[in-house]
């Protein structure tokens, strides 16, 4: 069985420290989401993305990082950095385009001193994992929003995606409403 995914948040200063634990997948994107839309809401204006123990993101978790970065381009100073990312995670990443879109981190050395003051306050913000699927027309436009983030983020990721929107959209035609 695979671990439950989730995300610690803590606060330095004018900084949202958001790490990942566990795989970054669709299954936490929607908490992800609203947790990130609530302290927009509230004046976060930077958020570092801490990836040191998130072994893998898949297209729905990066897609909603895309679109956490590009709310946050909205305001001054509004920017997010994702630090502390593995090889395969920095190679995902760049793949998409992501790394034009929000910073990310390379040696490993920007905010050490802040992750170590920060990681003793971290609580969780954001849990999620096998059997915690949220369930169906609200995860649907979760996927959507994210995927339709990845488009936007870098033209080459409309041919990866395109076929997984539209099988969403499809499918949300489908349901009744």
């Amino acid at each position: 069985m695979t671990p439950h995914a989730r995300i610690l948040a803590g606060n330095l200063h004018n900084l949202l420290w958001l790490r990942v634990t566990g795989k970054g997948s669709h299954e936490i994107c929607p908490g992800l989401k609203c947790f990130a839309t609530e302290r927009i809401e509230e004046g976060a204006r930077h958020f570092v993305v801490d990836l040191e123990t998130c072994p893998a993101m898949d297209s729905t978790f990066m897609g909603t990082l895309t679109g956490i970065a590009v709310r946050l381009l909205e305001f001054p100073g509004g920017r997010l950095q994702v630090v502390n990312a593995n090889e395969r995670n920095r190679l995902l990443l760049g793949n998409l385009g992501l790394d034009n879109i929000f910073e990310v981190e390379l040696d490993g050395t920007v905010w050490q001193e802040e992750k170590e003051i920060v990681n003793a306050s971290l609580t969780a913000a954001v849990t999620g994992g096998v059997g915690e699927r949220p369930a169906g027309a609200a995860h649907r436009e979760c996927l959507i929003e994210a995927h339709e983030s990845l488009c936007e983020a870098h033209e080459a990721n409309r041919l990866k995606f395109q076929d997984v929107l539209d099988c969403l959209k499809r499918e949300r035609e489908s349901q009744p409403a």
